[in-house]
Order: C-alpha cells, then structure tokens, then sequence
C-alpha cells in the first residue's frame, strides 16, 4: 500500500472506529476519524481524503445524505459504506449514490476493510493512468494545446480542479506519477 494513502472514517461508534483505524494502519493506510458526520466534509477538504469509510446509521446526519454531500463535492472521492442497517434496499440506494461497496456490520473480518481501500485506492490510480494517456495522445493530435493546459494544471503546485493530488516529475524519468496531497 503506498506510505501516502489516507483514508476519513466517519462512524458514530469509538469503538469501530479504534478498531478499524488500528487494521488499516497496520497495513500502511493513515486514518483520520471522527464520529461527528457534520464534520465529514470539512476534513475531507482539510485532509484532501480520497477514500472515505462511511458509516449508514448515524445521529444528525445519515450515511447516505453524506455520501450524496460527498459525491457532489467530488465525484471522484470513492466511498466504501459500512452498516449494520442489512437489507436490499440500503444497498441498492448507496451504490445508486456512488458508493463503491457496502461492508456490513458486525465486522467479523477486518480483512474485509483493507481489501476495499486497496480496491479503492486502485480504482483512483488507474482513473491517474487513463488521464495520463489520454494527455500524451491529445499531445499527440491537433488537440495538444488542450492536453497542455491540463498538464499544466496537474503539475501545478497546490490543489486544483483534479482534486486534491499534484503531479510530481522524477529526476529518472519525464512521466509525472500521482502524489497525495
């Protein structure tokens, strides 16, 4: 697991939250958590998380609503789901909202957590490849001045409208690879 990945847990239970937080740490993931879900969104874009544990059955505000909040600061921020609230149609509404995955609660195998961050976390560095592809063909084409303003906003220092990673070039290479921010 890359030493940069950061994951928000958001879940109304200490405990859970302790546990979980100990697993992924253990397999090189860092955690912020918080059990205030009014919270969620300020430190997503304090911490600049890509991946997002969510709990469902949460006071002040639901697992859903914030996911829906989530997905529309950034589509691209991937969201696992875990609850207690077992049924079809939980499901079916979150992964209609865009959550990658629901893991449901109790938690028998904590192996479960860190397979769906990494398949998470795999999912946002092949959306990295695709874009990097498709700049050097756009390079390639009469569309090259399009694929160097968006070069250039990605080598950018600081946060930009690719969320919250920056490109860093190598001194090996020319190929820029994502770095979390």
């Amino acid at each position: 697991m890359n030493s940069s990945a950061l994951v928000l847990h958001v879940d109304d239970d200490p405990n859970i939250l302790a546990l979980v937080s100990r697993k992924l740490e253990t397999h090189g993931v860092k955690v912020v958590s918080t059990t205030d879900p009014t919270e969620a969104i300020k430190k997503i874009l304090v911490t600049g998380a890509r991946v997002v544990l969510l709990d469902i059955d949460m006071p002040d505000k639901d697992g859903l609503t914030l996911l829906r909040e989530i997905k529309a600061l950034d589509a691209g921020i991937q969201v696992i789901m875990c609850t207690g609230m077992v049924s079809m149609n939980t499901v079916l509404r979150a992964t209609a909202l865009g959550a990658e995955t629901c893991i449901f609660k109790p938690i028998v195998n904590l192996n479960e957590i860190t397979e769906a961050v990494d398949r998470a976390f795999e999912k946002i560095d092949r959306w990295w490849i695709a874009l990097r592809d498709w700049i050097d063909r756009k390079k390639a084409t009469a569309d090259s001045a399009q694929a160097e303003e968006v070069e250039s906003q990605l080598l950018s220092n600081g946060q930009n409208a690719f969320g919250c990673y920056r490109y860093e070039i190598s001194a090996a290479t020319s190929n820029p690879n994502p770095i979390l921010q």
